[in-house]
Order: C-alpha cells, then structure tokens, then sequence
C-alpha cells in the first residue's frame, strides 16, 4: 500500500515554512550571497547606455544573434572577439515588490516539496526506514532544486563557483525537508524507532531485520 500524499500535508507546509526561514537567514543575516553579484567600474555609464535605448522587461544577451548562419559572418565574429558578451535581465524601474517577490518565493517552495512528498508518495511505503527516505528525497530535492541552475552555468555564464554555493544552500534547505519527511513516513525519533517490521533500532544505524524462518 502506498502512502497518501494527502497524509503528508504536515512535513510539506512544514518544509515549506523551513525552507523559507533558511533562505531569509542565509540572505538577511548571513548575507552569504552578496558576492554572488559583481557591480560595473563605470555602473552610471553602463546604466546611462542601457537607458537610452529604453529597453523593455525581460532578458538580452549581446552581441544578439538571430540567425545561426551569422555566426559565419565576418563582421559577426569581429563584435564577439572585441567583447563584450554577455547577458543582462532588465527589470523594471523602482524598488523590487518584496510582498509578490516572497509570495513567488514560497510558492516556489510549496510545489518543489510538494513534487518532492508525491515522489515519495509512489516510491514508499508505510514503515520504510529512514535511511530509504533519506536517499530517496535526497536525490529527489536535488534534482529538483540543484541541479537544474547547472544549465545557467553551461549557456548563461554564470560562473561555476557560484554552483556549489547554491548547492550548499538547498543542501540545508534538503536536510530541514530530509528530516521532516523522515520523521512522517517511518513514525519515529531520526535516529531511532521503528514502524511496521523495519526500522533502525536504537539508532544503531541500520535496517533491522527479521531472523530467517
């Protein structure tokens, strides 16, 4: 018998809740990606640049190239040797809405461990050890929230440094999840107890098991 996703309604609002309370402390309080953004020498004059072109919303990358056969082009491969080539991401003007920007963020949250709690859902069942949760919503929250910025890195320049940075962010926010599913589908202490006929007694540290008949 599978286990319902609708009886995980706890560990997910609580993933949800613990997810959001380490994001706001690693950028409030321990302001750990303020390197993550570099700032122009010449940041007026890039933004003078920027604004008389008067670009909309959204994102740019430059030189722009629309047809694959320019890339062919002499005069094509003169502008990406001179540099510079990047990207840019033009928001809009005024100060961020926080209120829509951490109700996305939550939201962002809430269906990731959602997705997260009905993989679980399919591939558990009542009674599982901790240690089957724990590889499998590992894995799962990895993909899920780590794994899929690499492509950024691969085709947007973001440097590769920055990766292991966001890995290690989600890393907290998948052990806070680890734990709270953990502790829904084996009905027990982490480290210890049991449910059903499977379980790690007295957190010895592994599955225990029934002698042979």
């Amino acid at each position: 018998m599978n286990i319902s996703l609708f009886s995980l309604w706890l560990p997910i609002l609580l993933g949800t809740v613990l997810a959001w309370i380490a994001s706001m402390l690693v950028h409030m309080v321990l302001k750990y990606h303020d390197r993550d953004y570099q700032k122009f020498g010449n940041e007026e004059a890039v933004m003078d640049a920027i604004r008389d072109g008067s670009p909309e919303k959204g994102f740019y990358g430059f030189p722009r190239i629309v047809d694959m056969a320019d890339y062919k082009d002499e005069a094509v491969l003169a502008r990406f040797a001179k540099g510079p080539v990047g990207f840019a991401i033009i928001a809009g003007n005024g100060m961020p809405n926080m209120g829509k920007l951490v109700g996305q963020q939550v939201a962002f949250f809430l269906l990731g461990i959602v997705l997260v709690a009905y993989v679980a859902s399919l591939a558990l069942q009542p009674g599982a050890s901790y240690f089957e949760v724990f590889r499998l919503v590992m894995t799962v929250a990895f993909l899920a929230f780590s794994w899929a910025s690499v492509p950024y890195s691969i085709w947007f320049g973001i440097p590769w440094a920055l990766f292991p940075r966001r890995g290690d962010l989600f890393g907290r926010r998948r052990r806070l999840l680890r734990r709270v599913l953990a502790r829904c589908l084996t009905r027990g202490p982490l480290s210890a107890g049991a449910a059903g006929h499977r379980g790690l007694p007295g957190g010895a540290g592994r599955t225990h098991r029934r002698p042979a008949p």
